[in-house]
C-alpha cells in the first residue's frame, strides 16, 4: 500500500468521522427540544390543575413557552435540512 492510497483512506476515515459527529450533534440537539418541551409541558399541565388566576397566567406564559420552542425547533430543522439534503 502506497503512501497516497494511506492517505486517502485517511482522509476518508476522516471524513466518516466528521459525518457521523454531525449526526450525533443533530440527535444531540433534537433530543434537548424534545426534553424541554416535555418538562415544559408537564409544568403547564400542573399549572392548570390549579383554579387561582396567578397560576392560570403562569400556564398561559408556560404556553408562549412552549409555542417559541416549537418555533426554534422548526427554523433549526428547515435550516438543518436546507444545508443537508
Amino acid at each position: 500500500m502506497g503512501i497516497i492510497e494511506m492517505i486517502s483512506a485517511l482522509l476518508q476515515l476522516l471524513i466518516q468521522f466528521y459525518k457521523l459527529k454531525n449526526q450525533s450533534l443533530f440527535f444531540d440537539i433534537i433530543n434537548s427540544f424534545e426534553t424541554t418541551l416535555h418538562k415544559l409541558s408537564e409544568k403547564r399541565e400542573s399549572l392548570r390543575k390549579n383554579a387561582d388566576s396567578k397560576s392560570q397566567q403562569e400556564a398561559d406564559d408556560v404556553m408562549n413557552e412552549v409555542i417559541e420552542t416549537q418555533k426554534k425547533k422548526k427554523l433549526f430543522l428547515d435550516d438543518w435540512k436546507a444545508q443537508h439534503p
